[in-house]
């Protein structure tokens, strides 16, 4: 049975260029142009990667069904998607029409319709640990200078559209997005401190706690890894008392901010004691300075010790001051005018006054110590007084700029500097969140099965590791700054149809030198059509 062809050029634009100078006794005419753009690169790469053998190895199927197509190469479809021209899977037949799958893979378009691609999300869902496991362990073995000593560990959620009542995944829950109504589920990666690359995620409940699933992720990671002498690198949620207590008496190796204040241990330091730090951003901003010092503290009647830096960053402090006088002003302008209002209608009774004066401070109770408030008389004859406490404001701009990094590193192996350092590196896990969620567009997601979530979540993680890999090697190789930007230069290639002195003719088109090279340092040959004619 022939495919016959539908047309969805409105939907997929591009704008290939491609120009032939007239010959002599040679008739060409152009009949159609497809642009198959990133996949130029990204096909043959997924190849290497051998996305689609993983998946049929782990999740084969019987002969003769599905039309012959495998779970895998649907699999490898989705993922070519994420980072070609992402789109909601009910277009993935019109996206895989306009981007020449048939000629590329074979692959008629109308076999990539949504119900195959929930086929395939149920069929990998049970195994979805597995596919990653056996895609990472490829990628250490391709890549063998990747350092897997230093891990960035992080969460994120995103949101869905609709009930989801009997998802166990999706809840409401702490939104990192300021999406206060919408349920969501949770993000946990992993990745190489180096370069950023994926080792591992776990998909959790929206409602799943940051501080509760540090520890779990860390024999996640010893399993996946098949080691445990690794530096995790985290975030506040990482660093509570507990997880800090388990993480010493376990002998881990971890970095991060201490996630309470710890207002006292902070102040026991005198400003003159903070010696300048090195370090830079990637902008090339410093000012920072530190105290390389030790913290001591109290879990379930335990005593425990670890290396601490107290960090002052003079960016960070510019910050937090101008934020803290906008916080003090908008209090100290709710206090006049309550003021200005004693003793008219309802501000004549006490108890009211009170809970207006408690509500100027919804939102900042720490600033509460800041002022001095005295509410005098009775009921019809009240007077307010207010004026900040001198001492508690000086403490208060004593804490800003200033957090605490604890740490697990030997002072004689990283000095504070370095301590920092590391640290800031943090900076790539975020990146990797903040690309699946725009270049990777994993969300909003209107999916009805926990299963097919799952399974999506793999697919935008096994897109995450490519782009991570092709921007770890463009960066090694001075090829691209970016993965975004070496996708972008592979923007224009085309499938062209060509009529030739009367014969048809197919060949990709547009190619451009640059375009081999970033195939030559990733080792991967360059694209072919599926059905080229080369003889």
């Amino acid at each position: 049975m022939s495919y016959k062809r539908r047309n969805y050029s409105g939907l997929f634009q591009g704008k290939p260029v491609n120009r032939f100078q007239s010959i002599p006794g040679i008739n060409i005419n152009i009949d159609t142009m497809k642009t198959i753009g990133s996949l130029y690169l990204l096909g043959p790469f997924l190849r290497a990667l051998g996305i689609r053998d993983i998946v049929d190895r782990i999740v084969p199927m019987k002969r003769n069904v599905e039309g012959g197509l495998t779970h895998g190469q649907v699999i490898e479809q989705l993922v070519l998607n994420r980072l070609n021209d992402p789109c909601p899977l009910l277009y993935i037949e019109e996206w895989a029409e306009a981007r020449g799958v048939l000629e590329l893979y074979g692959i008629p378009p109308d076999k990539l319709n949504d119900d195959r691609v929930g086929r395939a999300l149920d069929a990998i869902a049970p195994y979805e640990n597995d596919i990653e496991e056996a895609i990472v362990l490829s990628v250490l073995s391709r890549f063998g200078k990747i350092d897997t000593d230093q891990i960035l560990w992080d969460l994120t959620s995103f949101y869905f559209e609709g009930d989801y009542d009997e998802s166990e995944l999706i809840r409401l829950g702490y939104s990192r997005d300021q999406k206060k109504d919408k349920k969501q589920a949770v993000v946990e990666l992993n990745v190489t401190a180096k370069g950023g690359i994926p080792l591992c995620h776990r998909l959790l409940p929206g409602n799943a706690s940051d501080q509760k699933e540090a520890l779990k992720n860390l024999e996640t990671l010893k399993k996946r890894l098949k080691k445990k002498d690794f530096l995790i690198i985290g975030d506040r949620a990482m660093m509570t008392k507990p997880n800090l207590a388990a993480l010493l008496r376990k002998k881990m190796k971890f970095l991060g901010p201490l996630a309470c204040k710890d207002r006292e241990f902070i102040l026991s330091f005198p400003e003159e004691q903070f010696q300048p730090l090195a370090y830079t951003s990637a902008k090339g901003k410093g000012g920072y300075s530190g105290i390389d010092t030790t913290y001591s503290f109290t879990h379930d009647g335990r005593h425990y010790t670890c290396r601490a830096v107290v960090v002052k960053s003079e960016e960070l402090y510019e910050q937090q001051r101008k934020t803290l006088d906008k916080q003090l002003d908008k209090i100290a302008k709710r206090l006049d005018k309550i003021k200005g209002s004693l003793n008219i209608r309802k501000f004549k009774n006490r108890e009211y006054v009170i809970g207006q004066i408690n509500k100027a401070f919804e939102g900042h109770g720490n600033l509460r110590p800041l002022f001095d408030i005295s509410l005098e008389g009775e009921n019809g004859s009240l007077d307010l007084s207010w004026s900040y406490n001198p001492e508690m404001l000086e403490q208060q701009h004593r804490l800003l700029g200033k957090y605490i990094l604890a740490t697990s590193l030997a002072r004689a192996t990283h000095d504070a500097n370095q301590v920092l350092e590391g640290y800031k590196s943090r900076h790539r896990v975020e990146a990797r969140f903040r690309t699946t969620k725009s270049t990777l567009k994993i969300r909003p997601v209107f999916l009805q099965s926990d299963d097919r979530i799952r399974s999506l979540v793999l697919v935008n993680i096994i897109a995450l590791i490519v782009y991570a890999l092709i921007e770890y090697v463009c960066q090694q190789e001075g090829l691209a700054k970016s993965a975004k930007q070496a996708l972008f230069m592979f923007r224009m290639p085309a499938i062209v149809t060509l009529t030739v002195n009367g014969q048809v003719v197919q060949q990709i088109g547009n190619i451009k030198p640059f375009m081999h090279d970033i195939l030559d340092a990733l080792k991967v040959k360059p694209m072919e059509l599926a059905n080229m004619d080369t003889g």
